[in-house]
């Protein structure tokens, strides 16, 4: 079940927060333009990557910056209770200047309070269970880490947040083209 909802300049969300703890279900209502259809766009941006989709442009484009504003970072973030544990997955986007595509900024999961893959512009460091120590590797800016980073069995942390991710169910009237 999703607790909280965080989406920064992503099209017309600015500090966008939709705390919905404890709901197991959620029915945004509200007059054209407010951004009910950019919200459940954002929730996918998310699915796609669980669903296996790595590349940054193929999620969300420089046009999807809230009024062109390339100073700041792209923010998603997701928080969800699962089985009794919380997982908290973000990803911040950048654009820096003479990049025609957006790039990785800094990207994590953490599961009951312990990091599952943590990464800032291409380091990722992923926790070896059980020690002191973590394993890391670079990855290209611009590919998200979350479909890469390979779950270990099905109880995993990875796995059942992804997978999770990947099934969730978002409706969403459709709008012909010629009408919006």
């Amino acid at each position: 079940m999703i607790r909280r909802f965080y989406v920064h300049n992503y099209r017309c969300l600015e500090n966008f927060e939709l705390p919905i703890a404890d709901r197991p279900s959620v029915l945004l209502i509200g007059k054209n333009g407010a951004g009910k259809t950019t919200a459940s766009l954002a929730l996918e941006v998310l699915q796609k990557i669980a669903r296996g989709t790595n590349r940054v442009a193929d999620v969300v484009a420089p046009k999807d910056l809230t009024r062109g504003r390339a100073d700041v970072p792209m923010r998603f973030e997701i928080e969800v209770q699962l089985g009794g544990q919380t997982f908290q997955y973000s990803i911040a986007l950048e654009l820096p200047p003479g990049f025609k595509e957006l790039r990785v900024f800094e990207e994590r999961l953490v599961a009951g309070g312990q990091p599952v893959f943590t990464r800032e512009l291409a380091q990722v460091n992923l926790p070896i269970i059980n020690q002191d120590r973590e394993a890391r590797f670079l990855l290209d800016w611009h590919l998200a880490a979350l479909p890469i980073v390979q779950q270990r069995t099905p109880q995993d942390p990875l796995f059942i947040f992804r997978q999770w991710l990947a099934r969730m169910i978002i409706l969403r009237p459709h709008t012909p083209p010629d009408q919006r």
